[in-house]
């Protein structure tokens, strides 16, 4: 068996590990979110690949057709299919502007590839009543992605009324956490405050409602610069101090990732032709034969981390398998110190 003494160092820190992120990272204002706008239609053109019997497609098509002075009684046609057209509009697009959509069958067509999309309205699906507002429009041919389904394909279409903005209403605005936790929005509020007060004078520029909301106040020297207000606002630093150690593995690809650094106590192993004494752990690893080995790891700090096992780990050319299942079997006798989970 091989016997290997990792005489692993550790950085002396002068401060708890930091991780800083900034308030675009963690929240999203609220009125910002996209919305959802959709539409129902036909694809003409198809190749005998379209619905092959749908009433709702039938009358869709007789009303097109006598919209452009055809009165068709009844036929029957494959090359014709029944549609959702769907997508998301932001409030911040303006009229004109082009968005991305995707067009679905509704009915029992096989294939959308080849086909034209006929003008199409789109709504927002849950407006009230008969007068709906018109969101986008679109028309035209359609586009098939490679590895996509063949009943699904994308098309261009152009903004026609844009969403209104809700995001600043009389010098507020509404901040909703991506993670809801009330240590974060209290930390989120606080260094909001701090930034503009030594800007506008103002420590009370964002109030933590609930662990998922803060409520924002413009300060006086931002009433008309609110743009201005919110691209500083977002690229606030947050630093979090507390952050918990994790570990992720992925079983499948036997990826190890880590958040920070994730102490590591002294400990010994014996895997396959590997025998390991990490730290200043015990003399001998376990399973080993009789011979004890010298460790030069004596007199180390009590605890490494996991970032340099891995080194050296890698550095003896251990499989990827093997360095997760170490790992694994480390942190079951409790000496990796961090939330482990696997993927």
């Amino acid at each position: 068996m091989s016997r290997f003494l990792l005489p692993l160092l550790i950085l002396a820190l002068l401060a708890p590990p930091v991780m800083a992120l900034t308030v675009k990272d963690l929240v999203q204002i609220e009125g910002e979110q996209e919305n959802e706008i959709s539409g129902q239609s036909l694809v003409v053109g198809l190749l005998g690949t379209g619905d092959k019997k749908n009433l709702v497609k039938d009358t869709m098509l007789q009303n097109y057709l006598h919209n452009s002075g055809l009165d068709v009684s009844s036929f029957e046609t494959k090359n014709v299919a029944l549609v959702n057209v769907s997508g998301k509009l932001s409030p911040h697009m303006g009229k004109g502007q082009t968005i991305s959509l995707t067009v679905s069958t509704l009915g029992d067509a096989k294939s959308l590839e080849g086909g034209t999309l006929l003008p199409t309205k789109l709504y927002y699906p849950f407006s009230p009543g008969q007068q709906k507002t018109i969101f986008a429009t679109a028309q035209g041919p359609l586009q098939m992605k490679e590895g996509q389904l063949p009943t699904v394909a994308t098309i261009q279409g152009i903004v026609y009324t844009p969403v209104p903005s809700t995001i600043l209403r009389q010098g507020k605005m509404r901040l909703l956490l991506k993670k809801p936790d009330y240590v974060d929005a209290d930390r989120i509020a606080r260094q909001i405050s701090q930034h503009f007060s030594k800007m506008a004078g103002n420590d009370k520029t964002a109030v933590a409602q609930t662990a998922g909301i803060i409520d924002i106040t413009l300060p006086e020297a931002f009433k008309s610069q609110a743009v201005n207000f919110i691209a500083q606002m977002k690229k606030v630093p947050v630093l979090f101090t507390d952050v918990a150690p994790k570990i992720i593995i992925n079983s499948r690809s036997s990826m190890v990732m880590l958040n920070e650094k994730v102490e590591v106590s002294p400990f010994a192993f014996a895997y396959k032709d590997l025998n390991v004494v990490v730290g200043d752990g015990p003399k001998r690893a376990p399973n080993a034969d009789s011979q004890y080995l010298q460790n030069i790891g004596e007199g180390l700090p009590e605890k490494t981390d996991l970032q340099n096992l891995i080194d050296a780990l890698n550095s003896m050319r251990v499989q990827p398998k093997d360095l997760v299942e170490i790992i694994q079997y480390a942190h079951r006798i409790g000496a990796i110190q961090a939330e482990l989970i696997v993927e």
